[in-house]
């Protein structure tokens, strides 16, 4: 109740572990995609600035298994950022006009990412597993590997087929009572169909069998 800001993060339980094989990456485009403006809110950018113009900070990560968006800003302006939030998992608009510019900036993730250690250690043991795994993937993506003529239809359909209520979840924290939260929270985040989906398993087929074990890479 006396919290300084508030803040929420949702979380779709789906990630680049299910990237179409001709759009390797698409899970973290699709995440930067849906920043570029919704049906309610159709400015490209504009939550992102109502977040900073009310003291805050947002982002989001995209994980072999996870989509995570996460914002805190003041409590006046909570109510609003949360509706704004919410559209994305509604009627995001998905602007053509914002998609190659959207590529750059995942390319341009990429190209950091060549700086670091890190990366191409995980990168590696991908690069060694199973390539039937779900493993073996490039899960950021590139100009190159989202430079698929059918981009678009598997941006649309990977939003469609695994973005659903069951698969998500929410967190939020803030000056408010209880029941005022909830409120928000079901009024603004209900209209997120649930398509019962069942996330596969993406541990089969298994990325390190026999066969593909004991190898020194130097």
């Amino acid at each position: 109740m006396e919290a300084d800001k508030a803040a929420a993060a949702i979380d779709v339980h789906i990630g680049s572990g299910l990237d179409p094989k001709d759009s390797m990456g698409i899970a973290h485009f699709l995440e930067h995609m849906l920043f570029q403006g919704t049906d309610k809110y159709p400015r490209e950018n504009e939550y992102s600035e109502f977040i900073k113009n009310n003291g805050g900070y947002e982002n989001a990560f995209t994980s072999l298994t996870d989509t995570n968006y996460h914002f805190d800003c003041s409590n006046e302006a909570f109510e609003e950022a949360l509706d704004r939030l919410a559209q994305f998992f509604i009627c995001p608009n998905f602007s053509e006009n914002s998609a190659e510019r959207e590529i750059n900036a995942v390319d341009s993730e990429y190209n950091q990412s060549l700086q670091h250690d890190g990366w191409h250690q995980f990168n590696l043991t991908q690069v060694l597993s199973n390539p039937e795994s779900n493993y073996n993937r490039f899960d950021c993506g590139n100009k190159e590997s989202l430079s698929s003529p059918s981009l678009r239809d598997n941006l649309l359909n990977f939003h469609k087929r695994w973005y659903s209520a069951n698969l998500t979840s929410l967190v939020v924290t803030g000056k408010y009572d209880i029941e005022t939260l909830e409120q928000w929270v079901t009024e603004k985040f209900a209209p997120i169909v649930n398509k019962d989906i069942v996330v596969p398993n993406l541990g089969e087929p298994t990325a390190f069998p026999a066969d593909f074990q004991k190898k020194l890479v130097k």
